[in-house]
């Protein structure tokens, strides 16, 4: 059984959250929800791979590698940085037709 009064779940719950804000108004279907939820996880393993690592106790940079890649992978995989990237700029001729004309 999880123990959610641990720091790792709330921090767990607190990613579903975000990412599923990120989001914005997409339809979480239950296979979309089981995506959130893994990439949460896998970004808290790589956390707290990250704080091991960094503390000496046990965790090597490659495990801190395979786990932050495998996390960003995942959350790649929800497409949340396709849709809050930045607008297209306009093209250099659109630019210079908008300026012409001002």
């Amino acid at each position: 059984m999880i123990d959610r009064r641990t720091r790792e779940w709330r921090r767990r719950r607190e990613l579903i959250a975000v990412f599923t804000a990120a989001l914005g108004d997409a339809v979480v279907s239950p296979i979309l929800a089981a995506k959130i939820e893994t990439a949460a996880e896998l970004a808290v393993v790589a956390e707290m791979t990250r704080a091991n690592f960094l503390a000496g106790a046990g965790a090597t940079a490659d495990d801190v590698v395979r786990c932050s890649n495998q996390a960003a992978r995942a959350e790649r995989a929800l497409g949340i940085a396709a849709r809050n990237s930045k607008p297209a700029k306009p093209s250099l001729d659109a630019y210079l037709s908008g300026n012409a004309a001002a």
